[in-house]
């Protein structure tokens, strides 16, 4: 974490602190939907939000351990799906060419929708008849985490 100023300091947060209270995030709890429609074939997923921030410190005499700006540059999201296919024709549907919408669960009413999302890759195997396992990378234009 890349931060401008930390200032350390002895208030706690809470008043008293207890035992986490909710129930963990299971993979029973979260899903994937495209476009609105449930995917049942997901295994697993993963994305990676990187908004690449640029230090940029400057030559001052007060605070000048301090970093000046901390601008984003091209933020750029993306992920993959892993799939188990029991036909071609299940994977034809998933990888179709056009831009898409891709939510994944967290657990929850928690989730990140990834909007504009393209396939960047695909990788079938030799022969249709080996087609079980797929990862089925992507990236993004924009995600909203709520």
């Amino acid at each position: 974490m890349i931060g401008q100023n930390v200032v350390v300091g002895t208030a706690k947060i809470g008043a008293s602190y207890g035992d986490y209270s909710e129930a963990p995030c299971i993979w029973y709890d979260t899903h994937v939907k495209k476009g609105g429609t449930i995917l049942e074939r997901v295994t697993d997923y993963r994305f990676t939000i990187a908004n690449n921030l640029r230090r940029v410190r400057v030559i001052r005499t007060t605070d000048g351990h301090l970093l000046k700006y901390l601008p984003s540059r091209h933020r750029q999201l993306s992920g993959e799906i892993i799939c188990d296919f029991e036909t071609k024709e299940e994977l034809d549907d998933v990888i179709g060419d056009t831009a898409f919408s891709l939510e994944l669960g967290l657990g929850g009413t928690h989730k990140a929708v990834f909007t504009g999302c393209k396939w960047e890759s695909s990788v079938l195997s030799t022969r249709v008849e080996e087609l079980v396992s797929q990862r089925l990378a992507f990236t993004a234009r924009d995600v909203t985490i709520s």
